[in-house]
């Protein structure tokens, strides 16, 4: 069919009869129809134009809304970051599980508590719970810690004070002389080294005419002997000096030169004569009911760069096993334990959440942790840890003597409640939320077994002292650097447990190394018997 604008009705056959009034009539018409044409055509037109400037103004308006969307999101990411970095700016000893070390100088530990934060009846939170106070906590008593005092000391010789002129009048003879007090003076002799030099003799036997060499004692075919090498393996372990600072220590208290060499001669001497004691620690360990277990972070330097490997620790109230791994997996866990299954204390790592037996997760990380949500800019965040917080106060009253079945269930439905509240959020809330309710069983075990600490504390005291050998040291940088760290670590963290002379034990195990005589592991064997007599006797 023809287009409407373009179509022209034809004219009557007859037109040319018709009178001249009707033709003027017709041709009128036939020219309004023309105009009335054109004008449809004009307007088709001008609303074909319109109806492409609409799709050019959709298509620039759809553009518009994704740049829109686009900034808000850029936006929301911003607004995360700058709430990630003000919580990371905040972060210190008190809400993480960084060590005080790392705490500002500047910065003084808050002795407050949370900050307090509204929770109203339908769950929102109020404008005026943004800028609360903190509040002071009072103040705790410290516990007890025996004090150290000077005690008197067996006298190597005594010597009396006599008054020799009286101040009052010069006189010199005094009656009736009586001791009414003591003084002890305590003085370092001059260190002198007992140098021993044997001289070999040779000669040729009478009956078999063959010639033989005098034979140097077991004990001294070692160019250091025991005292001197248990001395130098205790500065560096227990006192955590560095070779160097030994080599000059060795030169100007007792004028010996030494070499780094011969340094690390005798600490590969140490450290295969003690590996008898670290096994025999390992084993014993592993048969604890209860183990504290915790790890850090060890650098190691070799040839191939620098690694990363793990310092782990597993230890008891007698006890102390550390081991370094180059991995913190699974199967470095099962390394470490070995074929134990008693009662596991540590931490939240993922490693741990799936230990077979029982288990306490440590409050004091948790507690780090909500708190780092009390301080928090976000709203939501310091509502959540006001609700956590009393969560686990309430869980860190109980004791084994003043709780109830029925107390234990009630705070659990709390916490399905409060991980029903805020479990499905998406972040850091929602997944500590979840973390609550999927380890409760493994929050008041403390509870029920009188024993076990509610906190891994235990564990992180012992592998301070690592950490800070590691900041001196900066690692390993070979395999028996660890090996020599792994067995000394063990043997001094187990010696101060059990209140033995470190120093007395590696003298000790260097002499018997040096006589080929089997080590004496019965006091390491010993104490895992003890334990078990107080957990089953329920005696300290």
């Amino acid at each position: 069919m023809e287009n409407s604008a373009n179509f022209v009705p034809p004219w009557p056959p007859n037109f040319l009869s018709l009178p001249p009034k009707t033709q003027n009539w017709i041709s009128w018409l036939f020219s309004v129809i023309n105009d009335l044409l054109a004008t449809n055509g004009r307007l088709n037109a001008r609303v074909a134009e319109l109806e492409s400037e609409k799709a050019a103004d959709k298509e620039l308006l759809k553009q518009k809304d994704d740049q829109i969307k686009q900034k808000d999101d850029q936006n929301a990411q911003l607004m995360s970051r700058i709430v990630e970095l003000e919580n990371r700016l905040n972060t210190n000893s008190t809400n993480s599980n960084r060590p005080p070390s790392t705490d500002p100088p500047h910065v003084q530990r808050s002795k407050t508590s949370s900050q307090e934060t509204s929770d109203s009846a339908d769950g929102a939170a109020s404008d005026s719970s943004e800028n609360s106070e903190k509040q002071e906590k009072p103040k705790k008593k410290r516990p007890y810690h025996p004090g150290a005092s000077q005690k008197p000391l067996t006298p190597t010789e005594e010597k009396d004070c006599i008054p020799q002129v009286c101040p009052h009048c010069g006189g010199t003879h005094f009656d009736g002389l009586t001791e009414c007090s003591s003084f002890q003076h305590v003085e370092l002799p001059a260190l002198v080294l007992t140098v021993i030099l044997f001289h070999i003799f040779r000669g040729r036997c009478s009956n078999c005419h063959r010639e033989v060499k005098g034979t140097i004692p077991q004990e001294f075919q070692a160019s250091y002997g025991t005292r001197f090498t248990a001395f130098i393996a205790y500065l560096l372990s227990e006192g955590g000096v560095p070779r160097r600072q030994v080599q000059k220590l060795m030169k100007d208290i007792f004028g010996l030169p030494i070499s780094q060499g011969a340094i690390q001669n005798i600490v590969d001497r140490t450290s295969e004569a003690i590996e008898p004691l670290y096994e025999a620690i390992g084993e014993s360990v592993r048969r604890s009911p209860a183990c504290h277990i915790d790890e850090t972070s060890w650098p190691t330097h070799g040839q191939m760069g620098r690694h990363l490997h793990w310092l782990w620790v597993m230890c008891c109230s007698l006890l102390a096993f550390f081991m370094i791994d180059p991995h913190r997996s699974k199967e470095s866990f099962k390394r470490l334990i070995g074929d134990w299954r008693g009662i596991l204390i540590s931490d939240d790592y993922g490693i741990y959440q799936g230990w077979v037996g029982d288990r306490q997760s440590c409050l004091a990380h948790i507690k780090r942790e909500i708190r780092k949500f009390l301080e928090s800019s976000c709203p939501e965040e310091r509502k959540f840890g006001k609700l956590a917080d009393a969560i686990i106060t309430t869980l860190c009253k109980m004791g084994p003597d003043s709780t109830t079945v029925r107390e234990i269930w009630t705070l659990k439905s709390r916490i399905v409640k409060l991980a029903r509240r805020f479990g499905k959020q998406k972040g850091k809330v929602g997944a500590f939320a979840r973390r609550l309710e999927r380890n409760f069983e493994s929050l008041w075990l403390f509870v029920v077994e009188p024993r076990v600490d509610k906190t891994n504390n235990f564990a992180e005291r012992q592998i301070r002292t690592a950490v800070c050998h590691r900041k001196i040291s900066l690692g390993s940088s070979a395999k028996k650097g660890e090996c020599w760290m792994e067995r000394s670590l063990s043997l001094r963290k187990t010696c101060a447990l059990q209140g033995k002379s470190y120093f007395d034990v590696l003298v000790e195990s260097i002499n018997r190394s040096m006589r080929n005589l089997r080590q004496r592991t019965y006091w390491i064997r010993k104490a895992i018997w003890r334990q078990f007599h107080a957990w089953i006797y329920d005696i300290d």
